[in-house]
């Protein structure tokens, strides 16, 4: 806001015209000096420093200051002139007063001056409405008003008109002791320099019929209206550089006379404190209240009350009366806060008249805060809509003033369930499921000191499959194949595309997330092939139909070239992991615990005879049965024989595998390679380092080939200088589960040995170094298993990743310890 002397004013403010004031004032101990800090370009344009005092003090006996920093100011005189300014603002500007108006509030802006008079602060004596003219002789020689003008012998008075364009007009009055509506004039004005009827008045002592302020700030406020933050104008503030700073005026009259008249007490009607009367705070949390109700005063009272004052305390207690800011008596309400919930209070209330006298204290003792004690009710409409990504959870909002959310817990109950969410706001929630199994969901209201509803509803639900995929199409091109289709509703649903007569007997071609699939699909001969395709969910469930194309392709001649690997009669020649050759020489997925192994790997190496320019792709026609193929018109046991407990065959769909390849072409070595070790049979590394220390070795199928058996006082170790920062992977097959403390890998230097292990008392595996501190990465460990781990060190982390063959389960751990330094050597060995 601006602050400059002002003589005009835009507002005359006064009970008639505004409404809800509330003031304060600020007590506090004023500085005797203020150290004013400015930039003094005598100096170098350093800081510089200048005293400035208040009245009566000086280095002699000043002893409370204050720093106050003066931006953009570069003198010192200008700084000890805005230190007087501060200086009197603070003295002369304690209070603030706030009202509201209607749109009269537009004429106002920031720093505009206002005249303002109001009964609750004592600041001028009438106010109202100009009802008509005193005419003698063609003169107005004095005024009707609407209210009564009081005055005393001995004293001057004035009336401060508001003219109907805005203007303000003040008339000295000829002094009358008395109450009267009619006022005469000091001196006669011919009636087209005197007010009208209608306009707006502040009627007191000379001088101080109204106090002079300025709009400190205006906010918008209900229906339209607004509040105007009013400070003191005190124009003494822009004369403390050029001498004493004025004493404070409050500018307050006392009435020329009190009517002496009590008012009746207040009668009470009712006192409430639970959770229909809490009080939302800025912050969005509710607080308690109490409220107390009134019955309306007789109507025949001689001094009708304007106000209700009410004073409270925890029962029992001695200590002084709480006051509660005074409210209107036409209200017949008034709140009480600060309390607390689960504690009895002694309140007592009385009216108060416009003149100040008060009635007889109404006494309420013994009152106990029922507050936010009480939980929120139960949730009703627990509902849930099943969807290919989990479910949609509805249910009907619960009306408590002090309800933070809803907690929702997923499980066997409520006490043994897990938290899905808490405190959550709103009545949906989806929830995404990656299974398809069926869960229950719980819900309880909770509130903000987190009691919850005293029961839980409850909804069962479970993910369903994606519907069907539409406008499903393929066409050829070149050596690819172009799919294409209408997405299904549901989030992270992928769609699998298959080639063959069925969808179950089909080869896997790809899978993709959007609304097409480019595959690399080389022709060897002309043919119609037939392309399947379903939705797949994040749960893993598959549409219940398939949709299909068939497509005609033609090869493009003299560009590929065909290799032709009977595996079975090769009495499949590789490495295989979780896979085992059964009845009829047919290689399978591993039995165990009279189950199937969820997954599988056979590797083969294979020879094109000479060099080949790259095209990055390989197709492979693979022949897949089922191993049980158990349908109902084949079965001929009993509901408790063994073979009921065998998985039954979808017809005309073999679901129970699916079958993919992948080539992988060996290229030469990487540059920022240290050292690699196939152990296929020999422990010599790929680049020529040779082993320090080799003892008891034999070797075993692995991933790709033959790797290193490590057992039973086998020792290998070589010397590879790693940097203190590096990467390793390699693959570890668990043939026998111990359970004891094993070390897979050790990487030792000079600054100490980084060890892989398993920890049986942890139950995961770790890299640990000899500071004892440790990444884990928590991984099942399954008896023939082979898990590939990853090593990484940065400059600020250390990294271990671990992944089942298996079961596709990636583990993996980080934490923020730096490099252990180089290591010189790298050894395997049991603990």
């Amino acid at each position: 806001m601006r602050d400059v002397p002002q003589s005009v004013p835009v507002l005359h403010i006064t009970p008639r015209n505004s409404f809800n004031y509330t003031g304060r004032k600020q007590f506090i101990d004023l500085p005797h000096a203020l150290k004013v800090r400015f930039v003094n370009p005598d100096k170098d344009w350093q800081e510089d420093e200048r005293i400035v005092y208040a009245d009566g003090y000086s280095a002699a006996n000043a002893e409370r200051f204050e720093t106050v920093d003066m931006m953009a100011c570069i003198r010192s005189e200008q700084a000890w002139r805005e230190g007087r300014y501060h200086l009197a603002v603070g003295r002369l500007r304690p209070e603030t007063h706030e009202i509201y108006q209607d749109v009269e509030a537009l004429r106002a802006t920031d720093g505009d001056l206002v005249m303002f008079a109001h009964d609750v602060i004592l600041v001028g004596l009438a106010w109202g409405r100009v009802k008509g003219l005193i005419v003698t002789d063609d003169m107005v020689t004095g005024l009707r008003l609407d209210e009564l003008a009081p005055m005393a012998a001995g004293k001057t008075y004035a009336l401060r008109v508001r003219r109907a364009d805005g203007a303000s007009q003040v008339l000295p009055l000829v002094t009358a002791p008395g109450d009267s509506r009619d006022v005469t004039l000091a001196t006669a004005l011919p009636e087209s320099l005197a007010p009208e009827p209608g306009d707006l008045f502040q009627f007191g002592e000379a001088g101080r019929e109204a106090a002079p302020m300025l709009v400190k700030g205006i906010e918008p406020g209900p229906n339209l209206s607004a509040k105007l933050i009013l400070i003191p104008a005190a124009p003494g503030v822009h004369e403390a550089d050029t001498g004493p700073i004025p004493p404070f005026d409050s500018y307050i009259t006392r009435p020329a006379q009190i009517d002496l008249i009590r008012p009746p007490a207040p009668v009470v009607w009712s006192v409430v404190s639970d959770e229909t009367v809490l009080v939302r705070g800025p912050d969005g949390r509710s607080s308690p209240h109490i409220v107390v109700r009134l019955y309306p005063p007789t109507s025949d009272a001689l001094n009708p009350p304007d106000g209700i004052e009410i004073r409270y305390r925890q029962s029992g207690s001695s200590s002084p009366w709480s006051a509660v800011p005074t409210q209107p008596a036409d209200t017949l309400v008034v709140g009480v806060q600060p309390v607390e919930d689960g504690v009895t209070y002694d309140l007592r209330l009385r009216f108060v008249s416009r003149t100040g006298i008060a009635s007889d204290w109404t006494e309420i003792a013994g009152h106990l805060v029922v507050g936010r004690t009480t939980p929120p009710p139960a949730v009703l409409g627990f509902a849930a809509e099943r969807r290919a990504d989990g479910v949609q959870l509805s249910w009907e909002p619960v009306s408590a003033l002090d309800l933070v959310g809803y907690e929702i817990r997923d499980g066997a109950s409520w006490d043994a369930g897990t938290v899905v969410t808490t405190r959550h706001r709103g009545t949906t929630l989806f929830v995404a499921l990656a299974d398809a199994a069926e869960r229950v969901f719980y819900i309880k209201a909770i509130d903000e000191v987190g009691l919850l509803s005293p029961t839980a509803a409850s909804v069962a639900a479970a993910v369903s499959p994606p519907d069907g995929v539409t406008a499903f199409d393929v066409v050829p091109q070149g050596d690819h194949v172009r799919a294409s289709w209408e997405p299904v509703d549901g989030s992270g649903v992928e769609y699998e595309l298959r080639a063959g007569l069925t969808w179950g007997t089909g080869r896997f071609v790809g899978r993709a997330a959007g609304n097409h699939l480019v595959a690399l699909w080389p022709i060897r001969d002309a043919t119609e092939e037939t392309f399947w395709i379903k939705a797949v969910s994040p749960a893993g469930l598959y549409s219940d139909t398939a949709a299909y194309s068939t497509t005609r392709l033609a090869p493009l001649t003299g560009r590929n070239a065909i290799l032709t690997s009977d595996r079975q009669a090769l009495n499949w020649a590789g490495v295989t992991q979780g896979m085992e050759v059964i009845g009829g020489n047919l290689l399978a997925l591993a039995r165990t615990g009279g189950a199937n192994l969820p997954r599988g790997e056979y590797v083969f190496p294979v020879d094109l005879g000479r060099t080949w320019r790259a095209r990055n792709w390989l197709e492979a026609r693979i022949a897949t049965v089922p191993t049980d193929d158990l349908t109902w018109d084949v079965a001929a046991f009993r509901w408790d024989d063994a073979e009921a407990a065998s998985a039954w065959l979808p017809l005309g769909d073999v679901d129970g595998a699916t079958v993919r390849t992948q080539i992988a072409v060996e290229a030469s070595l990487a540059n920022d390679l240290i050292e690699g070790f196939r152990l296929a049979g020999n422990v010599m590394g790929v680049k020529g380092t040779s082993a320090t220390q080799a003892a008891n070795l034999s070797y075993a199928p692995a991933r790709f080939d033959q790797g290193l058996k490590v057992g039973g006082g086998t020792k290998a170790a070589w010397p590879v200088n790693i940097p203190s920062e590096f990467s390793t992977t390699f693959d570890v097959r668990l043939d026998t589960l111990l359970d004891e403390p094993i070390v897979y890998l050790a990487l030792t230097g000079t600054a100490g040995t980084l060890r892989l292990i398993w920890s049986p008392n942890i139950g995961a595996f770790a890299l640990e170094d000899d500071h004892g501190r440790r990444v884990v990465a928590s991984l099942v460990r399954r008896a023939g298993d082979l898990v590939t781990f990853g090593i990484c060190q940065t400059p600020t982390t250390r990294r271990l990743f671990a992944a089942s063959i298996q079961t596709g389960v990636i583990a993996s751990g980080a934490e923020p310890f730096a490099p252990l330094g180089a290591f010189t050597g790298a050894q395997l060995h049991p603990a």
